[in-house]
């Protein structure tokens, strides 16, 4: 069997193996992405700058208030925001992006605007990676009271730079939410929130149980019994083995491409070709 012919087949073979293969048979019961719960995290929010200055300007105060959200009567300026995971999940969505939701710890902010005497308490936070939203309960007059989206931002894709080890990284910068925008400067009888500007930057870091396999579990990779049955037909062993751990998608189209050249470059004697395609699909099956 001539050299390109070999070549030609291996690639053909792969490209069988990842298209034609019944992956179920091969892959675990659990490959392919799949919710995976939290089993700790940490969530840091640090305020825009430019935010803190047009509050400060308009006499407006962020403060942290206590477990009871009560606002005290000595006021301390929040400029950031550390808060523990209390609960959640981390998946991709069918887009390859990260999703999930988490539950904070019980955390309160309050916004106080001190001349009018007006204030809304910010509780209750919420990352859902799903829609790309920081969410809360706002406390304050009619208005405003009630669960929001807080603001949003661009969620990322899942991929080596988010994922690593058992842990997921988000960071990200959350835009201001427009109708929350206008609720707060209602009920705080200030102009100073505007939609669509940076709230904060926000940097989430969750962490799964050690056992689990999060990369699989996220879909970042093929099964590896299917990489050693690919790499077993054509003997190339821990190779494509490798290979079959490479991004799906990517990794199929240029298989695809190879495929198509192979086919048309081809030029085996007609015995030799049937013979090998006789083989490969008896090896397939």
């Amino acid at each position: 069997m001539s050299h390109r012919l070999t070549a030609a087949l291996a690639t053909s073979t792969l490209a069988l193996g990842l298209a034609a293969l019944p992956v179920a048979a091969h892959a675990s019961e659990s490959a392919g992405p799949r919710p995976v719960p939290v089993a700790s995290g940490i969530v840091n929010v640090d305020l825009s700058a430019s935010l803190l200055a047009s509050l400060k300007a308009k006499g407006l105060v962020l403060a942290h208030l206590g477990a009871d959200c009560e606002v005290p009567a000595q006021l301390t300026a929040a400029t950031s925001l550390t808060a523990a995971v209390d609960s959640g999940t981390v998946s991709a969505s069918a887009d390859a992006k990260v999703a999930g939701k988490l539950k904070l710890d019980a955390t309160c902010l309050g916004l106080v605007n001190v001349g009018a005497k007006a204030v809304v308490v910010v509780k209750d936070l919420g990352v859902d990676m799903t829609t790309g939203a920081i969410t809360a309960t706002l406390k304050g007059d009619a208005r405003v009271s009630g669960r929001v989206q807080l603001g949003t931002f661009v969620r990322p894709a899942v991929s080596a730079k988010t994922v690593a080890g058992n842990s997921v990284k988000v960071d990200a910068a959350v835009k201001l939410d427009a109708a929350v925008a206008a609720k707060l400067n209602a009920a705080l009888k200030a102009n100073v929130f505007v939609g669509g500007q940076v709230l904060a930057d926000v940097k989430t870091v969750v962490l799964v149980d050690a056992k689990i396999d999060l990369k699989a579990a996220l879909g970042l990779k093929l099964d590896v019994g299917l990489g050693a049955t690919v790499g077993g037909l054509l003997g190339l062993g821990a190779k494509a083995k490798a290979t079959a751990n490479t991004n799906v998608s990517a990794d199929a189209r240029v298989q695809a491409d190879a495929a198509l050249a192979a086919k048309a470059n081809l030029k085996a004697d007609a015995d030799v070709s049937a013979k090998a395609n006789a083989l490969l699909l008896g090896a397939v099956g």
